[in-house]
């Protein structure tokens, strides 16, 4: 791992082996359990490499927008033996510092990780059509290899 950003502040872990009884204890793991389970239920995680570089738009709040592509590929043979690759392509959105990030260091052809949540936006395009897109809003990139081998 070469690389690692974070957009958002991580969980801090709380130390249950000070607490009291059996049953505060478990009551606490399930609250914790609960808890973890709420803030994953919209998660992504991809690994797949980048299309192109990242388009990069500075707003005049100040703040930052990275667009990019990566290519999740998956092989798997069928049942009459013949091996298939299908590759899925995701659209990706990084805001502030993770923009930042995106732009400074990803380049095409890079494979990374990216930890997200999935979000439907809807837009009318130049010719008046509505659109739907769905994106994944990126709260985390790893970079795993530069170039592609």
């Amino acid at each position: 791992m070469l690389l690692s950003c974070r957009n958002f502040a991580p969980s801090i872990p709380i130390n249950i082996s000070n607490l009291d009884s059996e049953s505060v204890k478990t009551k606490k793991l399930k609250q914790l359990k609960q808890k973890n389970m709420e803030n994953r239920k919209n998660h992504v995680q991809l690994v797949g490499r980048l299309g192109a570089n990242p388009e990069v738009k500075n707003f005049e709040n100040g703040k930052k927008l990275a667009r990019f592509a990566v290519a999740v590929t998956q092989t798997y043979t069928t049942k009459k033996g013949e091996k298939v690759t299908d590759v899925q392509w995701h659209s990706i959105i990084a805001w502030d510092t993770l923009a930042g990030v995106a732009e400074q260091t990803l380049q095409k052809g890079m494979q990374v990780t990216v930890d997200g949540k999935l979000i439907n936006r809807s837009y009318t395009n130049k010719v008046g059509e509505k659109r739907n897109s769905t994106e994944i809003v990126a709260n985390e990139l790893f970079i795993i290899q530069k170039k592609a081998a």
